[in-house]
């Protein structure tokens, strides 16, 4: 009996142990089938020399933000904003900086139409004073002194109509904390300066950079030329500045 249950274990443990082989090979050839089906599919990278560097270049750790709309409507809405500005060139014995506000009623993304109104704060340059002190010491000195004070003419107030077209738009990530846009634009205009003198027309154009932080709030940096004409005494000469501008704007 003890003999026959022996003999009857060793064949099952036989059979367990060659099915056991049958199946671990099995999935060794499935293995290898599978690790030589990949390395075929990577080997062939090789007939698409951009996709294989593409491929080569991957980071599975890096992020990519991609977004396909603008991120701001600027379709009929209004821009109301305040900006600050100082002047280069004019008149060379006078340092000017600005004040103003800004609308602006955008068509669409890339027209806009606005008025720009600017309030000028003037004051003596260097070179200025000196003149201005040597001519008052003479007619102190000398109350028939012929040395003149130095003629200036300076800026009070400007307003000026203005047509903006934005062909450059762009996205910032700003920080990962979001996505804003910016538009690079050109500008024309024409206005009315007030000086010390009288008013006078002026004439201007641009370029800009507006950065739409989200639906309600902008900023810009313009860089802007005007020329004019202003009064000495009865001569009159033709001015010409350049203003740098640096916006702060709510959209409606």
């Amino acid at each position: 009996m003890r003999k026959n249950l022996f003999i009857t274990a060793t064949a099952l443990l036989t059979i367990a142990l060659f099915a056991v082989n049958a199946e671990a090979q099995k999935k060794t050839s499935k293995k290898a089938t599978a690790q030589k089906s990949l390395k075929s599919d990577f080997e062939g990278l090789g007939d698409n020399e951009a996709f294989l560097e593409k491929a080569k270049s991957m980071n599975g750790e890096s992020k990519a933000r991609i977004v396909q709309n603008r991120t701001v409507d600027l379709n009929n809405r209004f821009e109301i904003g305040g900006n600050y500005g100082i002047n280069g060139g004019g008149d060379s014995y006078v340092n000017t900086q600005n004040v103003g506000a800004y609308v602006d009623f955008h068509f669409n993304p890339r027209w806009a139409i606005g008025v720009r109104y600017q309030h000028s704060y003037n004051e003596l340059t260097s070179e200025g004073k000196i003149q201005y002190d040597r001519a008052r010491a003479a007619q102190q000195a000398d109350p028939g002194s012929t040395q003149d004070f130095v003629g200036v003419d300076f800026p009070i107030d400007t307003s000026l109509v203005t047509v903006s077209y934005a062909p450059i738009y762009g996205k910032l990530n700003l920080f990962d904390s979001g996505i804003a846009h910016f538009d690079i634009y050109a500008l024309v205009g024409y206005g009315v300066m007030k000086l010390d003198s009288g008013n006078t027309n002026t004439y201007a154009a641009g370029i800009g950079s507006g950065v739409w932080l989200n639906q309600y709030f902008s900023t810009r940096l313009e860089v802007r030329y005007q020329a004019y004409e202003d009064l000495i005494g009865t001569q009159d000469r033709k001015q010409n500045i350049i203003q740098g501008l640096f916006s702060i704007g709510v959209l409606l």
